[in-house]
């Protein structure tokens, strides 16, 4: 369900009061929406309405309803300007929608004056996320909403719509201007309370005062369909049903359209029957029950009803509620009256949906329960009955007195109390006693479950069924005979079920319990398996396996002390009755470390922070592997184990730990990097190690050329090995498939040899291994030609990606192919390595962007735009350079800015849409880490708004451009300034 957040509207005194009008809801998020309407804001009474699972204490965060809804108008109207626009074509019809939306809500509350209405957020459960005290969280998010709303107003004054989609949150996590989802869930259209809004992941395509939310969820036929094959038809004026499908299995299949209900009724609806064809028509404005199938119509019920419900079960049969007159009746599913409306004395004017065989129903301004059967059960003569039960029991009020109520018997199951409630699991109810304001339980026989001492009463576990009640803040255990089974004596009481591992079995009636400020476990009578000596004792985080199999031991619990330098972590072994883990671990994990056949053989994963760091923050941890005994496996000397994660959070340590464990359990070490050297250890299950260039060169010897690949890489980056060019290269080449025996060839001349020249690296492929890695062909091409200027190497680099493109072809997902299709397509255009093949060129540089690879479609856009192995093709090269842009390519920007700017074929000027689109890109890329990039957006920006060529004359704002490019080092711009100094 995640962490939710809710958003409400209302009267400052409502908001003050911690009130106020559901507006919108989020789940793990605070929307964009909400921020621009939060800012300027200010604490508030908190509204706990919706404190589910708990409460951190937050206040809520409001704002006067007339500022925030002019910062969404000015966000409207600036939107329409944006050169995105028309790929997004309704959103124009949401923001007219959300201010409508908004005046609407307002109008509702009839507030004194416009500027009386506030918006308030209730944050609270985000606040569970966040590590800042409840009070800094919502003055932190406050600053956050106004620096939002800052930025907005400020990009939408500057025409700066890259800023303003990075502020609206529509081009983050891979979302685009154009992707609907961008605006629903990250701006926030989504969650907003009310049906044109409801769950989008497609815009609405109609204007919100035309939307019909009932018409919705019906067909666009008209709303025709009935369901199960059966739509409605008109014929002069009247209505009938035509059966137009069958349902065959979980689908529906068409047929001849038959008819099954002539059209001579008014209105025709479905009854709701779940096994008859069953429908309500109208004749004469008056309703009738009518029973319809292939084999005819049989009208059941005459026209002489008012209104007529679904029918539902209860008790044993079908039963409808109907209107005739002013006054309710019951309808069974045969037409004939189950209890007249003048059955009911005194007569019923309001009825709710049955539970079991009773419902609730209302005479005038006092309730009662009706039963199926067509008669009061409970005769009316309660101000509110609720919270009905299957079995007939139902909590009752008459002015300041609650009390149970039977309607199996139609009498009181309990004396009057002062405060009563269901507890939401079958039969319990918590009430509150007038004579002494304790709190007891009573079965739904009206029998007490736990007598009335208490001051507060919850369920701690089901399995063995055991509450916890409470007196004086003093806490104890009691059974469901009410027996004593800890004394109330202790500050808290926890169920290990109520944590996040799973508890074995064998281990469900023990409990978390603290006295005095010492925690430790009891079992189910008070009795220590744990000492009550810590400062806190918990379940270890359960985590699963691939396989979908638990990965914890319900004997061990999580330790913990409060120490001078901050909490350290051990664990107790419940089978052993001892502290395995001394309290010393920054982070302690139980996890699997391997299977041995059928058996498990677990451990720890241990964690120190790194010295002076008591968060964990930095790097290097200190990681480890203990035995289950607590012994050690592997020293905490380990920057990372398995997986490059930072096990000080449990998801790193989950994964960390499943690698570990796959690993381990096929006897295959595991590789580590050590926290006090640049290097890497392959670890064992025994508690031996292996050096990393021994593990990868066994792993290259046992056929695994990625391994080859991951020593060249060590070696080029000096990661983990010392950084060598020569040696880098010549994994490399082994980690493409050159044969070692290429490596063995002599050096020419007997002269060379005799002075020790070294054998010449042998780059051109010499039958390469077809098991050799694509990934590491092009990143040895890479190499070559980004270092080298000699032919033969070039030759060789041109030679590798040959070979990579051929081992990759009809594979998409083949390591390393879209990039090997990108770098032959650069190679043969360029006529790198070889003669030049534009038309080669083109056709490579196209698989590869088919394949994903965005610096083949920014190669493409080069192609296209100046007709290199085509016809130039301004059209293809927008689009490909688009592609480019969206994957986040700058360098594309500022080439797309320009061809926009570029004139027609025919001469003519750039439009103003082409324009709007250029500044767009080029704004883009100003923001580019590349100076040469940045500066030449800079500079084609700065000339436009020196000339005002398609937008507004800014040479205030131009100079500033210009003189930042040129500073830059764009000599263009420097040369721009100097030729228009005197204008």
């Amino acid at each position: 369900m995640g962490n939710r957040s809710f958003l409400y509207v209302g009267t400052r005194e409502q908001v003050d009061a911690g009130e106020g009008i559901p507006f919108a809801d989020a789940n793990n998020s605070f929307p964009t929406l909400w921020r621009l309407l939060l800012a300027d804001g200010e604490s508030t009474a908190p509204n706990t309405e919706q404190r589910v699972f708990g409460d951190a204490g937050t206040s809520n965060l409001s704002t006067s309803a007339s500022a925030a809804i002019a910062r969404i108008q000015q966000l409207a109207d600036g939107i329409r300007q944006h050169p995105l626009h028309d790929s997004q074509p309704y959103l124009d019809l949401h923001f007219e929608a959300l201010l409508a939306h908004c005046a609407a809500t307002i109008a509702a509350l009839e507030p004194p004056s416009p500027d009386d209405v506030w918006f308030s957020a209730n944050l609270d459960e985000l606040s569970w996320l966040d590590g800042d005290a409840p009070a800094d969280f919502i003055t932190k998010e406050r600053d956050t909403c106004n620096r939002i709303a800052t930025g907005v107003a400020e990009a939408l004054d500057g025409q700066n719509f890259p800023a303003l989609d990075h502020l609206l949150e529509i081009d983050s996590y891979g979302a685009t201007f154009a992707d609907w989802r961008s605006w629903a869930w990250n701006f926030g259209f989504g969650g907003i309370d009310h049906p044109y809004f409801a769950m989008q992941d497609e815009p609405r395509t109609v204007p919100y005062d035309e939307f019909d939310a009932d018409a919705e969820s019906d067909d666009e036929d008209g709303g025709g369909w009935l369901g199960h094959g059966l739509e409605r038809f008109e014929e002069n004026g009247l209505v009938g049903v035509a059966k137009t499908a069958e349902v065959v299995g979980l689908r529906m299949k068409e047929t001849q359209r038959t008819i099954l209900i002539p059209a001579e009724w008014e209105t025709i609806e479905s009854a709701g029957h779940t096994k008859l064809p069953l429908f309500w028509v109208t004749r004469d404005q008056r309703i009738g029950l009518l029973h319809a199938d292939p084999k005819g119509t049989r009208l059941l019920h005459p026209c002489d009803l008012t209104e007529g419900w679904h029918f539902e079960r209860a008790g044993g049969r079908q039963v409808a509620v109907v209107i005739r007159g002013d006054d309710f009746g019951l309808l069974g599913d045969d037409g004939a009256w189950i209890a007249a409306p003048e059955a009911f004395a005194p007569p019923i004017t309001e009825v709710w949906a049955f539970t079991g065989e009773f419902a609730i129903a209302a005479a005038g301004e006092v309730q009662g329960i009706i039963s199926a059967e067509g008669r009061w059960a409970v005769p009316p003569t309660f101000t509110v009955i609720d919270d009905l039960q299957e079995s007939g029991v139902a909590i009752a009020r008459d002015g300041d007195g609650v009390q149970l109520v039977g309607a199996r018997t139609g009498t009181p199951l309990t004396a009057p109390l002062t405060a009563l409630r269901w507890l939401a699991w079958p039969g319990v109810f918590e009430g509150r006693t007038g004579a002494n304001g304790t709190t007891g339980w009573w079965r739904d026989d009206g029998k007490p479950l736990i007598a009335p001492a208490w001051d507060s009463i919850e369920l701690l576990q089901e399995k063995p069924w055991l509450a916890r009640v409470e007196r004086d803040g003093r806490f104890g255990v009691r059974n469901r005979d009410d027996r004593e089974r800890i004394a109330p004596l202790c500050d808290s009481l926890l169920s290990r079920s109520d944590g996040s591992a799973p508890v074995m079995p064998g281990h469900l009636d023990e409990i978390i319990a603290s006295r005095d400020g010492r925690t430790g476990l009891l079992d189910g009578n008070g009795r220590e398996l744990i000492p009550l000596q810590y400062d806190a004792v918990a379940n270890f985080p359960a985590w699963t396996d691939e396989d979908g199999e638990p990965r914890i031991r319900g004997n061990l619990l999580q330790l913990l002390r409060e120490t001078e330098d901050g909490h350290r972590t051990g664990a107790w072994d419940l089978d052993l009755q001892r502290e395995v883990v001394p309290c010393i671990y920054d982070h302690l994990h139980a996890i699997t470390l391997y299977r041995d056949g059928k058996t498990t053989v677990s451990g720890f994963l241990a964690v120190q922070h790194a010295p002076g760091d008591p968060t964990g923050d930095a790097a290097p941890l200190r990681v480890g592997v203990l035995h289950a005994d607590g012994r050690v496996l592997h020293p905490l000397r380990h920057a990372w184990i398995a997986e490059r994660h930072h096990v000080t959070e449990f998801v790193d340590a989950m994964l960390t730990a499943r690698t570990l464990a796959k690993q381990w359990t096929a006897n295959a070490p595991v590789q580590a990097a050590l926290s006090e050297e640049d290097s890497y250890v392959w670890l064992r299950r025994d508690g031996t190690t292996i050096s990393d260039l021994d593990a990868r060169v066994a792993q290259f010897r046992a056929g695994d050329f990625t391994a080859a690949h991951a020593i060249a890489c060590q070696y080029r980056d000096g990661e983990g090995l010392p950084q060598d060019a020569a040696l880098a290269q010549r994994w490399m080449l082994l980690a493409a498939g050159q044969p070692e025996s290429a490596f063995d060839a002599p050096a020419p001349g007997l002269f060379k040899r005799l002075l020790g020249a070294k054998p010449p690296t042998p780059l051109m492929p010499s039958s390469p291994d077809p098991r050799g890695d694509v990934q590491a062909m092009c990143d040895l091409c890479q190499g070559l030609i980004n270092a080298s200027q000699d032919a033969n190497e070039l030759t060789a680099a041109r030679a590798w990606m040959e070979i990579a493109v051929e081992r990759g072809r009809g594979r998409d997902r083949t390591r390393g192919n879209a990039e090997a299709h990108m770098l032959l397509g650069l190679l043969l255009l360029e006529g790198i390595g070889g003669p030049a093949d534009e038309r080669r060129a083109l056709e490579v540089s196209t698989r590869a962007a088919a394949l994903g690879n965005t610096t083949a479609s920014f190669n493409l856009g080069l192609m296209y735009e100046y007709g290199r192995g085509t016809a130039i093709d301004r059209s293809r090269a927008i689009r490909h350079y688009t592609t480019a842009s969206k994957a986040g390519d700058v360098g594309a920007d500022l080439n797309l800015g320009k061809l926009l700017l570029a004139p027609a074929a025919d001469g003519s000027p750039a439009s103003a849409k082409d324009v709007k689109q250029a500044v767009y890109h080029l704004q883009r890329a100003t923001d580019c880490v590349g100076v040469e990039i940045a500066a030449a957006a800079k500079c084609e920006l700065g000339m436009l708004f020196w000339n005002g060529m398609g937008v507004k004359k800014d040479r205030r704002r131009a100079d500033a451009l210009l003189r930042e490019a040129s500073a830059d080092g764009n000599e263009q711009a420097a040369r721009f300034m100097t030729e228009n100094a005197a204008r």
